[in-house]
């Protein structure tokens, strides 16, 4: 049966509860189903995206005037469960044990075989595959094994240590720390803190490196730092721990600095007529919407336009190939269609920006591995903007390819 649901005015109260009466025809059954079909959308800010989110529906809880329950248990039916945990692809039979409460509250419950006989494991590695959650309704968050412990030799007496050397930190970025370490006369482990990546590097003062890293702690970089690898002499030595695949970062930036800096210098050193030794005529800055020279050949346009739909389709996506596609032909097919192009691009790399800067002020995003993902909505039109200004530059080029080569 399908019926309506009256309006439900919203509580300010945490958990509040509206009671609904809806009102059905007789039937019989023994099971009852619900299913919500349309709902009125209600969004709150997630608190760790920061960005709305459609809120799920909530029923508390569903009654029928009439039809009562059992009674409550108060503790956990101790059946064999076989469908919670495999151990070598093989499943294993779990009893689940503890108060009912504390299973609603996802407070710990006591987990034993139902055989205590029925597991042996034998030396080597064992796969412990548990059920998901949401498809059993118990998670096996920590199991822990235990067995007698195996008859050994007495165990030899521990062999003393030497003391870890004192480090005091000199400077630290985001992606370098130096670090004064105190001369030791036995190997020693020097851990940095972040996930091991064969980017980091560490690198003792006189420019002995220390290759590379270890996994200590399960994800710490660590490096084994002997007597032999410290320089000659006394007192404590400099390491210089670095993040390498920032070098490159350095340089990308370092070079897009040069272009702008290029850029401006070709603004202002060809303000006037420069002479243009190669054709012996004069060359000039002229407004980006206006295309210079004259159109291309109509084979030249129909490829141009296909090449550009179609890596704009296979980059980006079909409706992109398109779209590109669509300007491009404009574009070559009418004089003035060049604006298209040049202002086209300025339009969708600008939409983009005032975009990302507008979620970034309204939800501050904080600085993470995840940071671009908040804005892959204006993903699609970014991409756009960069094709519709390579194509630009593409048919300027040929264009004069083909003035020149009329002169030839």
């Amino acid at each position: 049966q399908e019926v309506a649901v009256p309006p439900i005015a919203d509580g300010r109260a945490e958990g509040a509860t509206v009671t609904v009466r809806v009102l059905l025809a007789p039937q019989a059954g023994s099971r009852v189903r619900l299913t919500v079909l349309a709902l009125r959308e209600v969004k709150a800010v997630n608190y760790f995206s920061k960005v709305p989110q459609i809120l799920p529906v909530s029923v508390a809880e569903l009654g029928i005037p009439g039809v009562t329950a059992p009674a409550p248990q108060t503790t956990l039916d101790s059946t064999c469960r076989t469908g919670l945990l495999q151990v070598d692809g093989h499943p294993v039979g779990l009893r689940i044990t503890g108060p009912v409460a504390d299973a609603v509250a996802r407070q710990p419950l006591s987990v034993a075989l139902c055989d205590p006989g029925s597991l042996t494991l034998g030396a080597g590695s064992h796969d412990l595959l548990a059920t998901p959650g949401r498809t059993t309704g118990i998670d096996l968050d920590r199991l822990i094994l235990s067995s007698a412990p195996a008859p050994t030799a007495p165990a030899p007496a521990a062999s003393p240590t030497s003391p870890a050397p004192a480090i005091r930190t000199l400077s630290q970025g985001r992606t370098h720390l130096r670090l004064q370490v105190a001369r030791s006369s036995s190997s020693f482990w020097l851990v940095l803190g972040e996930s091991r990546n064969s980017g980091w590097t560490a690198t003792i003062a006189g420019g002995h490196a220390l290759g590379a890293s270890r996994t200590v702690d399960g994800y710490a970089n660590g490096w084994l730092v002997r007597p032999t690898d410290l320089v000659p002499g006394s007192g404590p030595v400099t390491v210089t721990l670095d993040w390498t695949p920032q070098h490159k970062v350095w340089i990308a930036l370092g070079l897009s600095a040069l272009g702008i800096i290029l850029c401006l210098a070709l603004l202002v050193l060809t303000r006037g007529p420069v002479q243009d030794a190669a054709h012996d005529d004069h060359a000039q800055l002229a407004a980006p919407w206006s295309a210079a020279g004259p159109l291309l050949s109509r084979r030249a346009r129909v490829v141009t336009v296909l090449i550009s739909g179609l890596a704009a389709a296979g980059v980006i996506a079909p409706v992109a190939g398109l779209l590109v596609g669509l300007v491009v032909a404009i574009a070559l097919w009418r004089p003035g269609g060049r604006a298209l192009l040049s202002l086209g691009t300025a339009a969708a790399i600008g939409v983009s920006a005032l975009y990302v800067l507008e979620l970034q002020i309204r939800y501050r995003f904080p600085s993470k591995l995840d940071w671009p993902q908040h804005f892959a909505k204006v993903v699609g039109l970014t991409w756009i903007g960069v094709a519709l200004f390579a194509v630009d530059a593409v048919v300027q080029w040929l264009r004069d390819r083909q003035v020149a080569s009329r002169r030839e």
